[in-house]
């Protein structure tokens, strides 16, 4: 069975909040989709922490990496919002270099409203086979619905263009709802 490597970042500044992406992967394992890899992350430091163990597993092991954090644009440019510091694309790429050859990096949200150009330079510059996430605000419940059915989906994918056009094929009308984006170093995939 493969697995999804998660860093999730601070979602509230609230001692009180309890939002996480850890019952959605748990749920996963619990129906022998995938199991995974959680950890929180609020600091650049403890990103590229856990980033470095990713080196430790081959691609077949960790198929997918799943950085589930906000993400903000400022001056046209994408951030991601750990909690504790936020990263541009450009500063994360960095970070990313030779961890992610033959990967899919999900961002969920974070994509936004990156730009095509932004989204292939990334997955170019890291080596992720693809970079997927979606541009529409969604509440937790749908992104958490969402989720579960992307996710294996990406752990299971042999191609890229299977991942799109398949949630299209069998959930075009969450798809669209989201504005599913899958992008590769050479193409990007548009859905919404």
């Amino acid at each position: 069975m493969t697995s999804i490597f998660c860093l999730e970042g601070d979602w509230d500044d609230s001692v009180r909040s309890r939002e996480s992406v850890l019952p959605v992967l748990e749920l996963l394992e619990r129906l022998n989709e995938a199991q995974f890899y959680h950890r929180d992350v609020t600091t650049q430091y403890e990103l590229e922490h856990h980033l470095a163990k990713l080196r430790r597993f081959s691609r077949a092991r960790f198929p997918v990496v799943y950085l589930a954090c906000h993400g903000s644009e400022t001056d046209g440019e994408l951030k991601i919002d750990l909690g504790g510091s936020a990263l541009s694309l450009n500063e994360l790429a960095p970070l990313l270099d030779g961890k992610l050859a033959g990967r899919i990096l999900y961002l969920g949200r974070m994509v936004g409203t990156a730009r095509d150009h932004t989204l292939m330079q990334l997955a170019d510059a890291t080596g992720a086979r693809a970079v997927v996430g979606y541009t529409a605000e969604v509440s937790w419940l749908e992104s958490a619905a969402f989720d579960l059915l992307l996710l294996p989906r990406l752990a299971a994918a042999k191609r890229v263009d299977t991942i799109f056009r398949g949630l299209l094929e069998h959930n075009s009308s969450m798809s669209d709802a989201v504005g599913l984006v899958v992008a590769t170093k050479a193409k990007v995939y548009r859905e919404g």
